[in-house]
């Protein structure tokens, strides 16, 4: 093994004395160089050849290389270019190569070869090691895509370019952006021959019989694209396309047609139609007709309705119902003046009261409706509907919410809001209820105080954890707040009993014994030992904030902390044992003692 090293190191010695002749390194810098190459060349020969030992040989020489590059610049000096600069660069061609040769498999790697040959303005080997790296890669689309997009963008070779999409696709028939890509890569090809007339001057282009120059090269493609993959979704995807150009209105047309003929049964085909017509760029044209500018905004608008209108004639689906009204509601947003904002809502209005006749309106848009009709000052309209949307979807809890919102909001009588909270509280299911009973507690603790208790009581006995446990915590919070420490105490007393309990009750009453001028000792110790008994085993943050509370506190007892820190190392499970001992380890050299001293 010495002996290839020795070898490999001779070789590059001219390159090396050159350096030290022109003053680019100095003597110790030489060496430092040869020492550091011996080293990876060492790493090389060894028996098990490792990706990194080959990266890091290569970044090295790369670095070499800037450093040579950067002193030249600065010295002015630009001798030896080929010997030394040429030389190191072939070397890390072959290391890259080297390196290749026994990962083949790693994509990134070739990448980064080809990456580097641009850099140094190799162009005549990356259309090689494209090839090469298909031959390996050919089951990775995204390896095709590449090869292409440097034929085409960077080695000006569309023919190549094409030829290579074709391979693709003939070995991925079903990669959907291999062939929006080719039908892209046909159409940029066709707009730079076409502007490439336009700089020679050539301005007429009327007779231009060309399949390329007229982009039909581009229509083949997308055919071929739609009878092989038959999906509307991906035929719709060629649309904003062609639309990046300004010479595809044919082709648009043609896709829109497609389309329509193979999938009319298909709500995004109508939907796509209609707003291609408001998205109109040519609105000019109706102005050249003699129409005001907002007029053939209006006009546009009403063939757009009018498409929907046909959809839903071949489609009547709520999904059809739900685009047009999309549509719609968004036409609403750009509306300007008054006049045209009370047409639109009046349509908006029409649709929703005939889409819900049909029994076609989904839950987001009878939302929307009342909304709006809330907002244009239809307020009792607005509460019926949402009472109608609730009693048709009554165990969704957001339905729940937009109706006791609006009723609170529009300050209807007490009575009413808590029948609407009963009703939903017995309708929706107890594990998405949570939502439902916070709004409750938020509610009635400003609008009917004398019945916060009663409703708390009836929370934290509902048979589902997900309203129980939380609703524990906000009992003992709420009962803080409004009685004193004392009362929430005695509650506590009780609520431990009730199981089951969750971590965040234990540690609710210690934050609110924490929160008294004078916190309690003999309490915080009560409910640190509750809680251990429920959750000491999985819980490290409890046993630490046990030894803290003892630390901190002036009538605490340091002396404790030996007999609580072996109790958690039998207690808690082996790794969080671990986890527990290094945190007590921070904690005993001073770290993390944050909490402030207490007088009881």
């Amino acid at each position: 093994m010495a002996e290839f090293v020795q070898k490999h190191v001779e070789r590059i010695i001219p390159e090396l004395e050159q350096m030290e002749r022109i003053g680019l390194f100095t003597r110790g810098e030489i060496k430092k160089v040869i020492r550091k190459r011996r080293a990876m060349e060492y790493r090389l020969q060894s028996r098990v050849k490792t990706k990194e030992n080959y990266l890091k040989y290569i970044q090295y020489e790369i670095k070499l290389l800037s450093l040579i590059r950067k002193r030249r610049e600065k010295m002015n000096c630009f001798y030896k270019k080929k010997e030394i600069d040429q030389a190191i660069a072939v070397r890390i061609t072959k290391l890259f190569k080297a390196a290749i040769y026994r990962f083949q498999g790693d994509v990134r790697l070739w990448l980064s070869h080809i990456e580097f040959c641009k850099r140094m303005k190799w162009s005549f080997s990356i259309s090689g090691m494209f090839s090469r790296m298909l031959q390996v890669h050919n089951k990775n689309p995204a390896v095709w895509l590449c090869a292409a997009k440097w034929e085409f963008e960077e080695n000006n070779a569309p023919e190549n370019a094409r030829s290579l999409l074709q391979r693709a696709i003939r070995f991925h028939t079903d990669v959907q952006l291999l062939w929006q890509e080719y039908y892209r890569m046909e159409l940029i090809y066709t707009d730079q021959i076409r502007k490439r007339r336009e700089i020679l001057g050539v301005k007429d282009t009327t007779d231009v019989k060309d399949a390329v120059f007229q982009g039909k090269i581009a229509m083949v493609v997308f055919n071929q694209a739609v009878n092989t993959i038959h999906d509307v979704e991906f035929a719709l995807s060629f649309l904003p396309i062609c639309c990046e150009f300004d010479f595809t209105e044919e082709h648009a047309n043609q896709i829109i047609n497609h389309v329509q003929s193979r999938h009319g049964d298909k709500e995004i085909v109508w939907h796509v139609m209609a707003k291609r017509i408001l998205e109109k760029k040519n609105v000019s044209s109706h102005v050249g007709e003699g129409l005001p500018r907002h007029k053939a905004a209006k006009q546009l608008e009403t063939e757009a309705f009018s498409v929907y209108e046909k959809g839903l004639q071949s489609v009547h689906t709520r999904k059809m119902w739900s685009l047009y009204l999309q549509t719609a509601l968004e036409r609403l947003q750009k509306s300007k003046s008054d006049k045209s904002l009370k047409k639109k809502i009046g349509k908006i209005f029409e649709l929703m009261q005939r889409a819900s006749e049909e029994d076609l309106l989904a839950q987001d848009l009878y939302l929307e409706w009342a909304r709006l009709l809330n907002t244009f000052d239809k307020v009792e309209e607005a509460k019926e509907l949402s009472i109608r949307v609730a009693q048709k979807w009554s165990t969704n809890t957001d339905v729940w919410l937009f109706c006791l919102h609006l009723h609170v909001q529009s300050k209807t009588d007490k009575e009413t809001v808590s029948t609407l909270l009963n009703d939903a509280i017995k309708k929706v299911s107890d594990k998405d209820a949570l939502p439902i009973w916070k709004f409750g507690v938020e509610w009635t603790t400003i609008a009917c105080p004398e019945k916060l208790k009663d409703l708390l009581e009836n929370a934290i006995s509902v048979n589902c954890p997900v309203v129980s446990l939380p609703m524990k915590e906000l009992y003992l919070e709420i009962v803080s707040l409004k009685d004193g420490v004392s009362a929430a105490r005695t509650l506590y007393i009780r609520l431990k009993n009730i199981r089951p309990l969750s971590l965040g009750f234990f540690k609710k009453m210690i934050s609110i014994e924490n929160a008294q001028l004078t916190p309690s000792v003999k309490h915080l110790r009560t409910y640190f030992e509750d809680a251990i008994l429920d959750f000491g085993q999985i819980d490290v943050d409890l046993w630490i904030d046990y030894i803290r509370l003892e630390l901190s506190h002036l009538k605490g007892k340091p002396e404790n902390c030996g007999k609580v820190y072996w109790r958690a190392v039998k207690k808690l499970t082996p790794a969080k044992a671990d986890d527990f001992v290094n945190q007590f380890t921070m904690l005993q050299t001073g770290h993390d003692i944050s909490q402030p001293e207490y007088e009881d």
